[in-house]
């Protein structure tokens, strides 16, 4: 429960999706997402929130090729 209320708090602090809700940008553009988690070293209450709207929207990890690296992701 505690997860849920802090995906619906959690907003982008840059990018083209400044100040939107992950949990919106995760209806709206899920591919960011997933280029966050590839690209960006996210961290903290953000990390969390996107990999958590990626595990609800079934993205799980970027996919095959990657790894779980510090904490993000990165290529084999």
């Amino acid at each position: 429960v505690e997860s849920r209320v802090r995906l619906q708090e959690v907003r982008f602090p840059f990018g083209k999706h400044r100040g939107a809700l992950v949990v919106d940008v995760a209806v709206d553009d899920i591919g960011y997402l997933r280029w966050c988690v590839e690209n960006i070293d996210l961290r903290g209450e953000l990390r969390d929130a996107v990999e958590l709207a990626l595990e609800e929207a079934g993205e799980g990890s970027p996919g095959a090729g990657w790894e779980r690296f510090g904490s993000g992701w990165r290529k084999r």
